[in-house]
């Protein structure tokens, strides 16, 4: 364990974006949602530090990081805030439909984005009463 910090803290924000990326998606194969969600909150951080605020990296790291909350704890306040939170960036990512591609990563994160917050509003809207005594 004390290597892998060790390693870690060697690394550039890069590699430890892709390093956390490829272990959340090891954790949602092996069915250890927790763990996941913590290594998604920190490819947010990371993605920030690396890309800034107008990526659509970010964008996408934020979607994740909503539909894990959604999927795997059923948490759909926190799916609402990243959901929110990657809409309101997409809007300012002046690079994000510079080609065919991008085009195609910012559809998906749009269609994303809408599954997300619209299971996130049902949940809410069929548990209301617990949604609020949760959160407040």
């Amino acid at each position: 364990m004390d290597d892998m910090k060790q390693s870690l803290s060697m690394m550039t924000p890069v590699e430890k974006l892709s390093h956390y990326d490829s272990r959340a998606q090891t954790y949602v194969d092996t069915q250890q949602f927790d763990a996941c969600i913590q290594d998604l909150v920190r490819c947010v951080a990371l993605s920030t530090l690396v890309y800034g605020d107008d990526h659509l990296k970010l964008v996408q790291a934020h979607v994740k990081l909503a539909k894990a909350y959604l999927q795997f704890k059923g948490w759909p306040v926190q799916a609402l805030e990243h959901s929110a939170r990657a809409s309101d960036l997409l809007s300012l990512c002046p690079s994000c439909t510079s080609s065919q591609e991008d085009r195609v990563h910012v559809l998906t994160c749009l269609l994303d984005i809408c599954l997300t917050k619209g299971g996130s509003s049902l949940l809410m809207a069929e548990y209301p009463l617990i949604m609020l005594k949760k959160y407040t």
